[in-house]
């Protein structure tokens, strides 16, 4: 996949305003090693990567690139700026995998809950080796099962996040007793006015009106 961008000579926020004017990404490529070069991209074809782990940048030169880095507006979600990592042949890169949970309502239907500790993962892989998610089954976890990064499947690459970190983990839920302390019922009980306490204050009361 190819996508096609300009170098940039507008620079600066007043710059990177008017270029998103013109529906276009201010975006910067760079590299081991290498001068960052700025660009524009436009907007329309970012779209149609659609989710490409890497492609091509043609800005007069190609360069195999990955997006290293996207910047969103908080309200919109209109990109604002883009990085992107040239890929040299046989040079190991370091990117985030999401990771994806399948099988959370069988846990749901079973009284447990699904807690998901980590969204994604780094890990350092050659370029051809790339991949944008990891999918775990947690369909047959029980109440007290975690799954940590040593228990995912085996990658082209090796896991940059720790191991032994938990990715997710399943708990009962918590119970809420709602019935009053006994304890609480008999203080009530001593600070209030008894039955027979209210008969014989009732009786006096009626012996002072005839008297």
């Amino acid at each position: 996949m190819k996508l096609k961008a300009e170098l940039r000579t507008k620079k600066g926020k007043s710059g990177a305003r008017s270029l998103r004017r013109e529906q276009k990404i201010p975006a910067i490529l760079y590299g081991h090693g290498e001068e960052s070069t700025l660009l524009t991209v436009n907007d329309k074809d970012v779209k149609l990567l659609k989710g490409a782990e890497h492609f091509t940048l043609d800005f007069g030169k190609q360069k195999d690139v990955i997006i290293k880095n996207v910047q969103f507006h908080p309200t919109t979600s209109r990109i604002l700026h883009m990085d992107f990592q040239h890929l040299r042949k046989g040079e190991s890169v370091k990117i985030k995998v999401s990771i994806i949970i399948e099988g959370a309502e069988v846990i749901a239907k079973q009284g447990g809950i699904l807690e998901q500790i980590l969204q994604e993962v780094e890990i350092e892989c050659l370029p051809k080796d790339i991949f944008s998610e990891i999918k775990i089954d947690a369909s047959e976890l029980k109440i007290g099962d975690s799954i940590h990064i040593k228990d995912l499947p085996a990658i082209k690459g090796k896991f940059i996040t720790a191991i032994e970190s938990t990715v997710i983990t399943v708990f009962a839920p918590k119970v809420v007793d709602d019935k009053p302390d006994t304890d609480e019922l008999f203080e009530e009980g001593e600070e209030g006015v008894g039955e027979e306490e209210q008969k014989e204050e009732t009786d006096k009361a009626k012996s002072e009106a005839k008297n």
